[in-house]
């Protein structure tokens, strides 16, 4: 009916004129219209040429918001949305991503534009000609937020930008807040030309009272505010021109400030602003005159601060999470719910990121699901928390939820290379799941990396103890006291080594130094008593226990070492009350259950108590705890390093989880992440096993490569991330003609993808390096890079560096591209020895090191001979800086 009425209406409205071919064609059939429309095969007769979006919507402005044209335009969009999401290259389209995108940008800005056509803006957003279309597309884009960013390729090519605008312009809630205050705040893998867009949706945001809808906004303002802070720090970082940074805030500043009025207003939210800013170079930035900023702030709107009283609120509450009460757990979420209010009006997340990582680390041990709760709530809060990601990944460690901690910590290690934490709970973890190369190879890189961090010092040092390498185990303990002698878990390490080579004088004699050093150290004392246990010297060894259980009543181990002695003691009725005792306050405990069978058995052969032949001995089945009691301990996995010997390989396959299902289905962008990060991983590792080039052809981890790069090929027609990784993996595997094939295929199915592109000019460069010729390596690669990740702006010279140093050429060229990468990087190396240095700064730092040494030099006094030979000795180390650049901002 509807259509039937359109097409009368066309025939009134253009009666004595041609009608436009493809407004008949729409009339007829709405979807197959629109689809060649959005891919420019419409016939559109004198009007070809014109950009779809516009067409649309003055066809829109003319046949009114209310007609059967937009009516049908609104299903003919939500039909084409939900038939079409999802497809990587529509049909149609000759395979070509270009259209594709451009289908889409024109689907997306028509929807965005189209409640603007009601110039009193008087509709709600249920009301605008399009409401249906907007609907759907926020639905399918909240729930999967990869498919219009890979297709971005710059600001005037952003679908993903243009989509957030349109969600922007039709809300009727406030649930997107969050979302508006990320995207002001321009964390690193979000492009800077998309702070605007956080900033529609707060202009556009329902206020929380309908009465206040002309109101001055607050949460604009602050808005307002943080996108400048969050310009200023990018100009200050050096990824985006101060000239472009100042000029963008200046101009959205002045289009804020000028809807509506409130001047006054808006005086007082810059002169609070500039309370913050005291000091800094930012103030300058703000639109508003020296004079006014000292002016009087009488009169000024009253803004949102933070409670004075929260820090000493959640110290108070953190220390009492590690034995909480139910109260305790209801307070805490009181005041992360009153630090959430402050994120609401504010943007500020700190308050309410610092508390949740902090009540989620201190509540782990005796509630991981809780702590799990909170170190999510963080991590969705301000995803570029490290802390939020250890701690989650350290609270799925303690649910016994292997796999998944593992993920977290692998995508951390490449979001965070600058933090030893995920790499060292990775190591652990792959340590307690048995696969102990792997682990030794993960210590092995973090050292590399943090040469002075003693975590993966003692790490590694276990690693070889569970593989039984104890004189080598020994050496690296040794190695750890001798660079960290006040570190206890080294000296303990270093006992139970001793003990282990039943060298059992000296470890005794390494404990007492221990204890004597740490004498409140339970680890230390506990050893001490087994060491005395099996030197047979038991009344001794009991009384060691007595000691440490008075000192530590709520030590298991001592209280299961004590009823052991017992038992060695032939006390079998005292050793029995003890490990009662024991699994009455340690209920989950397997190993007080199972020396308490040990007991029971051996009264049953002695003939003892008829009572005692009546207890029942506790079954497999009545022993069962949940996995949050199977927390792996440092002490844990090393008594339990003999049982897991065995399951190297046959473990590895049962834990880890299924990537690819049994009906060959699609992988979703999460399993590809996962496998993406185990491919980088297993690269890193290779390369500092000092493998071979090719790096992974020969070695150890060559299966596994080959293995991962089957699994990601299925997906490089529709995954960027696959597609690149692929890519590097081929490359690592030897095979740089199969690599290149690839990636330059990947390149125009993906030209928005920074991933695929810094992995095709990696190729060209190896290709370059590999037959000396230098035109085998397009440069304008580096350059195409830089544009669609200004984060990644100093490869543009790294980049084609790394070949010109190695293969003869001139050393104009290359002192060109010497000579800016040293201006970029100089300021960064100046801030190395700051208190609190930045990703940016320990980055910098490593690779002016690297380039040229330890201290400063002047650039034009560089020697090139010696620069080239830098290069060439550091290859490896600064081909793992580009990477680690491009794999922490580059999601696409």
């Amino acid at each position: 009916m509807t259509m039937d009425s359109f097409h009368k209406n066309l025939q009134k409205r253009f009666k004595g004129s041609v009608i436009p071919p493809w407004l008949l064609h729409f009339s007829e059939d709405p979807e197959a219209a629109l689809h060649d429309f959005l891919r420019g095969r419409a016939l559109l007769g004198h009007l070809s040429g014109s950009e779809p979006d516009e067409l649309l919507l003055d066809w829109l402005r003319g046949f009114g918001t209310e007609s059967h044209y937009a009516r049908i335009l609104d299903d003919a969009l939500t039909q084409w949305i939900d038939c079409h999401w999802g497809e990587p290259l529509l049909p149609g389209t000759d395979q070509d991503a270009t259209m594709t995108s451009e289908a889409w940008l024109s689907a997306i800005d028509t929807i965005a534009v189209s409640p603007l056509m009601d110039s009193l803006q008087t509709a709600s957003p249920r009301e605008y000609p399009l409401f249906g279309a907007a609907t759907l597309l926020r639905e399918k884009m909240l729930a999967d937020r990869a498919f219009l960013d890979d297709m971005t390729e710059a600001r005037s090519r952003d679908p993903q930008g243009s989509a957030w605008l349109a969600l922007a312009n039709h809300q009727t809630d406030r649930a997107l807040l969050d979302e508006w205050w990320h995207l002001v705040s321009l964390p690193p893998d979000e492009p800077w030309y998309r702070g605007e867009h956080g900033l529609a949706g707060l202009r556009r945001l329902p206020p929380e009272n309908p009465a206040f809808r002309d109101s001055f906004s607050k949460e604009l303002a602050e808005g307002l505010g943080r996108f400048g802070e969050a310009l200023w720090r990018r100009a200050q970082e050096g990824w985006l021109p101060e000239d472009i940074a100042r000029s963008e805030f200046s101009a959205l500043a002045r289009l804020t400030m000028a809807r509506g009025g409130f001047r006054d207003r808006w005086r007082g939210y810059w002169r609070h602003l500039a309370t913050r800013h005291r000091g800094d170079g930012f103030v300058t930035w703000l639109p508003i005159s020296e004079s006014e900023l000292e002016k009087s702030k009488r009169g000024k709107a009253p803004w949102v601060e933070p409670d004075p009283a929260w820090a000493d609120r959640a110290k108070t509450l953190a220390r009492a999470l590690g034995r909480p009460a139910k109260e305790t757990i209801t307070q805490a979420e009181k005041l992360l719910a009153e630090q959430r209010n402050y994120v609401n009006f504010t943007g500020n997340m700190s308050f309410l990121v610092r508390t949740a990582c902090n009540f989620s680390g201190n509540i782990r041990a005796a509630d991981p699901r809780q702590a799990l709760v909170w170190a999510r709530l963080a991590k969705a809060a301000d995803s570029w928390n490290a802390h939020a990601w250890t701690n989650e990944a350290a609270a799925l460690l303690a649910m016994g939820e292997y796999a998944q901690a593992l993920g977290v910590y692998g995508e951390a290690i490449l979001w965070f290379p600058d933090n030893a934490v995920p790499r060292t709970g990775c190591a652990e973890v792959l340590k307690f799941l048995g696969r102990l190369a792997e682990a030794l190879a993960a210590y092995d890189d973090t050292i590399q990396r943090f040469p002075e961090n003693v975590v993966a010092r003692t790490g590694r040092a276990e690693v070889l103890k569970l593989q039984e390498k104890l004189n080598e185990a020994l050496a690296a303990y040794d190695d750890t006291i001798l660079r960290f002698p006040n570190d206890v878990v080294a000296r303990t390490g270093r006992a139970e080594v001793l003990k282990l080579q039943e060298k059992l004088n000296e470890a005794l004699a390494a404990y007492d130094d221990t204890i004597q050093r740490f004498p409140e150290n339970v680890v230390a004392r506990n050893g001490r008593a087994e060491v005395l246990k099996l030197q047979e010297k038991l009344n001794e060894a009991l009384a060691a226990y007595d000691d440490t259980i008075q000192r530590f009543p709520e030590n298991v181990v001592a209280r299961n070492g004590r009823a052991e002695v017992l038992k060695l003691q032939e006390k079998l009725n005292e050793a029995l009350a003890a490990y009662d005792d024991t699994i009455l306050r340690f209920p989950n405990d397997v190993v007080a259950r199972t020396g308490r069978d040990g007991v029971l058995r051996a009264l049953e052969q002695q003939g003892q108590s008829a009572a005692s032949k009546q207890r029942t001995s506790v079954s497999q089945e009545e022993t069962g705890f949940d996995k949050a009691s199977r927390y792996p301990t440092r002490r844990g996995v090393a008594a339990g390093a003999q049982g897991r010997q065995q399951i190297d390989a046959p473990m590895e396959a049962a834990e880890r989880p299924a990537i690819v299902s049994p009906k060959k289905q699609a992988l979703s962008r999460e399993e590809i992440t996962i496998l993406t990060t185990d491919a980088y991983l297993i690269r890193r590792w290779a390369r500092e096993g000092k493998e071979d080039d090719p790096w992974l052809d020969t070695g150890a981890q060559r299966e596994r490569a080959h293995d991962l790069l089957t699994r990601l090929s299925t997906e490089n027609d529709r995954d960027p991330l696959a597609a690149g990784e692929s890519g590097m993996l081929s490359l690592a595997t030897g095979d740089r003609q199969r690599a290149l094939e690839l990636l330059r295929a990947a390149v125009k199915r993906f030209p928005g993808s920074p991933r695929v592109r810094y992995a095709l000019a990696r190729a060209e460069r190896e290709e370059a390096m590999a037959s000396r010729d230098a035109a085998a390596m397009i440069s304008r690669q580096w350059q195409k890079l830089i544009r669609l990740d200004r984060h990644l702006l100093p490869l543009q010279w790294l980049g084609p560096l790394l070949l010109l140093a190695r293969i003869p050429t001139s050393d104009g060229e290359l002192r060109k591209s010497i000579d800016e990468l040293a201006s970029w990087l100089f300021p960064r190396f100046q801030a190395r020895d700051t208190q609190d240095p930045s990703f940016y700064a320990w980055w910098g730092k490593a690779v002016y090191g690297f380039l040229f040494g330890t201290a400063a030099v002047n650039p034009s006094q560089l020697d090139m001979e010696r620069v080239r030979n830098n290069i060439r000795t550091h290859y490896r180390n600064l081909v793992t800086k580009e990477e680690e650049l491009v794999y922490r901002h580059a999601r696409r």
